[in-house]
């Protein structure tokens, strides 16, 4: 019985926490004569109070299979203000085909990984323009 009080804590506590990623806007065109689409991502964070989610590294797996990641400098989690208990990431990303991408970020505390999450960004425009069209707009 014990254990399942437990069980029950934990899970009702890590459902406090709340992750959410996507683009900023779900279809960006890439307009004729431009060569690349950028695409923004906004990555938001609330602990929900539960210590693994506060400041955690945060890693992006862009579709390409590529990693960047980076780390908070935060003050611990017990001296911690209530604005510092949600925080958010922005990148962007520069596509040069249409298509539909899926990103994924990765939420890590130490070599222990927390949560992923994923969101897809759709990317529109060049349709039926041809390779050398492409390259006589400067574009490879």
């Amino acid at each position: 019985m014990k254990t399942a009080a437990i069980l029950i804590s934990l899970l009702t506590a890590a459902s406090s926490a709340k992750v959410e990623l996507r683009p900023l806007k779900k279809v960006t065109q890439l307009s004729v004569g431009q060569c690349n689409a950028e695409v923004i991502f906004r990555l938001s964070v609330s602990d929900g109070g539960v210590a693994d989610y506060y400041c955690p590294k945060v890693v992006w797996e862009w579709e390409d299979g590529t990693l960047s990641s980076e780390e908070s400098d935060c003050v611990p989690f017990d001296q911690a203000d209530p604005a510092d208990h949600r925080k958010s990431w922005t990148r962007i990303r520069r596509f040069s085909a249409a298509g539909s991408y899926v990103v994924r970020v990765h939420l890590c505390q130490g070599k222990k990984q927390i949560r992923s999450v994923e969101t897809t960004s759709i990317v529109a425009g060049w349709e039926g323009v041809a390779d050398d069209a492409r390259s006589g707009a400067g574009c490879s």
